[in-house]
């Protein structure tokens, strides 16, 4: 029903229960989604930073404009991927149980594609119960300074790559 949704002219889409996916929930258009403090768990085969050959987000907005509110995104590398989008979360926003982290920024590799922007609204709560230096709540991707965020930053926190990391709270690295 969300991806049926997802392809009307709704301009506001409310969850009324969690669910489970075995593929990546695209958002191509702009929408605010309220999940209502519903989670959506992927189930599927995950994608190939995990081994497998399946999906590695939840849900990607791809080169769209969108608010997501009081939602779970969980069970594969990544909750959600930012992709040449705007994107605003409001709310409770949990990322928790997923292999690599929470909140993918990036800008894609089609031409013509803008940065991206990850807009983390004030009084919102970012949930990643599994966070560490291995598992970021958010991270760019050879992207820079495109979240708005009150969470603590690393730059260039992975050796070898172009990624800041985000946390709630800073890890401890031996």
């Amino acid at each position: 029903e969300l991806e049926h949704a997802l392809q009307t002219n709704l301009e506001v889409i409310n969850l009324t229960k969690s669910f489970a996916t075995d593929h990546v929930i695209i958002v191509g258009r702009k929408v605010a989604i309220n999940g209502n403090n519903h989670t959506i768990t992927y189930n599927g085969e995950t994608g190939s930073w995990s081994g497998g050959s399946g999906d590695n987000y939840v849900m990607q907005v791809y080169n769209a404009e969108a608010t997501i509110k009081d939602i779970g995104l969980k069970g594969t590398s990544a909750g959600l991927l930012v992709n040449a989008s705007t994107v605003t979360l409001e709310g409770t926003i949990d990322v928790s149980g997923n292999v690599f982290g929470g909140i993918e920024v990036s800008k894609g590799t089609a031409e013509g594609l803008n940065n991206p922007q990850l807009i983390v609204s004030e009084g919102a709560k970012l949930v990643n119960e599994n966070e560490s230096l291995s598992n970021p709540t958010i991270w760019e991707d050879g992207v820079d300074n495109c979240v708005t965020t009150n969470l603590i930053k690393m730059e260039d926190a992975k050796e070898g790559a172009d990624q800041n990391f985000y946390f709630n709270v800073l890890p401890i690295a031996d």
